[in-house]
């Protein structure tokens, strides 16, 4: 038997009366003659409606006049009136003052918390960014208003120096215990113990800022306490098509120089330097250069502890701009990250970093890349190759933490990340990765498992660090909190908003206050 449904017209006057009221008005209405009588009926209602919305309006407009007019009620405060306050009447400054103290109790309470973990702690004061440590345990700072570097080591000053109008671009602790420094027109090289300048290349007389002359990457340290850096050099060569006819083309060279300043080698290239400059343990250099010309390649070069070119290569890609970046992987992989032409979205080039053969590329057709992030993309890690990748094939689809075989590229896994990555990729002792995304921090097992992730509302996760014991320390924007591997929490240091470095024994080195600090929970 074949049900019978209700008829669409049925269902809508269940569910609203006034189509049933609507359409039985419809159905029953005969056009008739109105008499005069009745047309004067209808008038005198139309006329009384009238007036009774007049008089509602109007006494509307009385009460707003007279509550507008009428003289507001003070409460005096308890200390003004020297009296007491009526039952029922809160006095908004003697609660604005409750708040006021325990704001300053809190501070006070957390601050004298703060004081017990103290190592030491040394007033510089100014601005202050850019902590870094050396091997020996050294603490670099720079202060931003007066633009000097600064040494301290266990809480006392051992030097400064000044950096003058040029911009610190990267600093560099040596094994030795030196320092190597790059402004924006040199690279600088400071006596560890006593802060003097040794050298610097080029030289700073006569230099002005945007010269070709001035140093693109590095400082770098070879491990047998040399300095790497990369400069625009040229040469002249005869013109092609012209016999005779000599012309001068750019080139980027590597130079390798010594503690007493002695440059050891130079080595050039094809090409005008690029950023991208990485070194591998035993001291191979692996570098990038943009093209000289609208007709010529991108090219990569790798380059022997001894300064031998051991192969260059060019990267014959129409859309690709230049090279932002080079990782060196394990399994011997070169990662060259590039943005393109016209795009937001950025191509990532594998290469074997023994011969320079392309293994793959990725350059969009799978997963598009944003270059916005280029830093925080990529992380190599074991045979595997971790970055957020769009598989949408659009920026504006959701962004994915994948997994790709450092090898052959192909994905392992993939997970989506909500609201997509605010932070660098981090991968703990243990290969668990953890992706920082706005008020969200998730920790992902290497099969690609959410194994327990950390929420909080009111500031983003800016920073994630590594303990002792497999403890995980994440900071945001107001404090400092401390996890075990499975994600339980074990303390919070509140107040904790510049970038924190830690050692292996759990020391925390900050700057807060106009204060370099050393820490230990």
């Amino acid at each position: 038997m074949i049900e019978e449904r209700p008829d669409p017209q049925e269902i809508n006057e269940r569910l609203d009366p006034a189509v049933a009221f609507s359409d039985a008005l419809e159905d029953n209405y005969v056009e008739e003659e109105i008499q005069p009588s009745e047309q004067l009926v209808f008038h005198s209602l139309r006329v009384w409606q009238t007036v009774l919305l007049v008089a509602i309006m109007a006494a509307m407009v009385v009460a707003v006049v007279y509550f507008a007019m009428r003289p507001p009620v003070v409460v005096e405060s308890q200390s003004a009136a020297q009296g007491t306050v009526e039952p029922g009447v809160v006095d908004a400054a003697v609660v604005q003052q409750q708040v006021i103290d325990k704001h300053r109790a809190d501070k006070a309470a957390a601050a004298a918390a703060r004081a017990e973990l103290y190592l030491w702690r040394y007033h510089i004061g100014g601005k202050l960014a850019g902590l870094s440590l050396g091997p020996d345990g050294r603490c670099y700072v720079q202060g931003v208003d007066g633009n000097m570097l600064f040494c301290v080591d266990e809480g006392e000053m051992q030097w400064s120096y000044g950096i003058g109008n040029w911009s610190l671009k990267q600093r560099q602790p040596l094994a030795n215990g030196d320092l190597a420094i790059r402004t924006s027109n040199a690279v600088v090289y400071i006596d560890g113990g006593s802060g003097q300048r040794l050298w610097e290349v080029p030289s700073l007389a006569g230099v002005k800022a945007g010269d070709r002359l001035a140093p693109t990457a590095g400082p770098f340290d070879d491990g047998n306490g040399n300095v790497l850096f990369v400069l625009e050099g040229s040469r002249e060569q005869e013109r092609e098509g012209w016999p005779g006819s000599m012309e001068t083309v750019r080139q980027t060279d590597l130079v390798c120089m010594d503690r007493s300043g002695s440059e050891l080698w130079r080595t050039a290239i094809d090409g005008i330097p690029g950023s991208g400059l990485t070194t591998a343990a035993d001291g191979t250099c692996f570098v990038a250069s943009r093209a000289s010309r609208r007709d010529a390649e991108h090219g990569l070069a790798c380059i022997a502890a001894d300064g031998k070119l051991r192969w260059q290569r060019g990267i014959s890609d129409p859309d690709v701009n230049e090279f932002d970046k080079l990782l060196l992987g394990p399994g011997n992989v070169l990662y060259a990250i590039c943005s393109r032409n016209g795009s937001h979205g950025c191509s990532l080039f594998a290469l074997d970093a023994g011969n320079g053969r392309e293994l793959w590329r990725e350059d969009g057709s799978r997963y598009s890349i944003d270059a916005a992030s280029e830093r925080d993309i990529l992380l190599p890690a074991g045979d595997s190759i971790y970055l957020f990748g769009y598989t949408s094939g659009s920026l504006s689809g959701e962004p994915e933490l994948l997994r790709l075989n450092s090898r052959t590229g192909e994905r392992i896994w993939g997970i989506t990340i909500d609201n997509g990555p605010s932070g660098e990729l981090s991968v703990g002792p243990d290969g668990r990765i953890y992706v920082i995304s706005h008020y969200l921090l998730q920790c992902i097992s290497p099969e690609g498992s959410v194994l327990w992730q950390y929420k909080r509302s009111g500031n983003y996760f800016d920073q994630v660090e590594f303990g002792p014991d497999g403890q995980v320390f994440v900071r945001s924007q107001g404090h400092l909190a401390a996890f075990n591997r499975d994600g339980h929490e074990l303390y919070r240091i509140p107040d904790m908003k510049q970038d924190i470095v830690v050692t292996g024994d759990g020391t925390f080195y900050t700057t807060e206050d106009e204060e370099l600090v050393a820490l230990r929970p």
